[in-house]
């Protein structure tokens, strides 16, 4: 009945889970045609209502995970949700594209470690606390709650890299210009810990802004005003959405990125049908009374 719905679904156009949805991108990584990085920039779309300021943040069609997955035992289950994260083909947040980690308050840096387990791609048991929402950016709020995370968060990383090898190591596209950047992107392995790589976002200096004040009142007010702002930027940066930018052309809108994952998500809905479980027609089974 379900492959029915679908099929019917197709014939009269009407959208099913779609391989790419509107998602709001906060900062482009900018590459070269080797992989390495130029800049981050940030992408602004609309303005806000009040003041009339861009505000971080530009809407795009973005590569959306399948979501329903095949269990170990062929059962039918969701992909994500219960806690669990879904890497998606070409964007992601910063644990999944640099590997690390923005938490506490006042926020730090980390680079997430593999789990103990030695399963890069499983989600461990491993108390930690968080900034929350990881879907949307963060609020710029000090006084904003962090909430409990039971999970190592390597798995994110290390399935969105299956995600871009996927593209990049297929015989179709591996000797792509785009592919080369970004195999050589991911073995590069940039984190924010690196001092190369954090510099592209800016971020308010509390020592250089004390070492510039005057006297020791100004010292103290402008330290503690870049702490606050370096904190709010931080936590904005904690839930934002990356994707790439090599030449000059957006990893989401490269056609053949695109082509790739059509094709990746048709085939995971085929497997998807193909393991449905077949089903009875229970009218069959009525008499002539009803």
């Amino acid at each position: 009945m379900i492959s029915e719905l679908l099929d019917l679904s197709d014939r009269l156009e009407i959208p099913t889970p779609r391989a790419f949805e509107p998602m709001p991108v906060q900062y482009f990584i900018d590459l070269d045609g080797e992989g390495q990085i130029l800049g981050i920039t940030p992408a602004y779309g609309s303005t806000k209502d009040k003041s009339g300021e861009p505000e971080l943040g530009k809407e795009m069609e973005c590569p959306a995970y399948f979501p329903l997955t095949v269990g170990t035992k062929g059962e039918i289950q969701a992909a994500g949700g219960g806690g669990k994260s879904v890497a998606e083909a070409g964007h992601g947040d910063v644990r999944e594209i640099f590997c690390t980690e923005i938490k506490g308050n006042p926020p730090k840096i980390s680079v997430i470690e593999p789990p103990k387990n030695g399963s890069v791609e499983l989600a461990e048991p491993d108390e930690e606390w968080e900034l929350g929402g990881n879907d949307e950016p963060g609020d710029a709020d000090d006084s904003q709650a962090e909430v409990k995370n039971t999970k190592n968060q390597h798995y994110r990383h290390a399935g969105w890299l299956r995600q871009i090898k996927s593209f990049a190591e297929a015989d179709v596209y591996r000797d792509l210009p785009v592919s080369t950047a970004l195999k050589k992107f991911i073995t590069a392995q940039p984190r924010l810990t690196d001092a190369a790589v954090l510099d592209y976002f800016l971020l308010p200096d509390p020592v250089k802004a004390e070492r510039e004040a005057t006297t020791p009142d100004e010292k103290k007010k402008v330290k503690a005003a870049a702490s606050k702002a370096r904190s709010a930027m931080l936590k904005i940066i904690a839930g934002a959405r990356f994707t790439l930018r090599i030449n000059g052309e957006l990893l989401v809108k490269n056609a053949d990125f695109r082509r790739w994952w059509n094709e990746s998500y048709a085939a995971e809905r085929s497997r998807i049908l193909q393991n449905l479980p077949v089903g009875s027609d229970g009218f069959s089974c009525r008499d002539d009374e009803g």
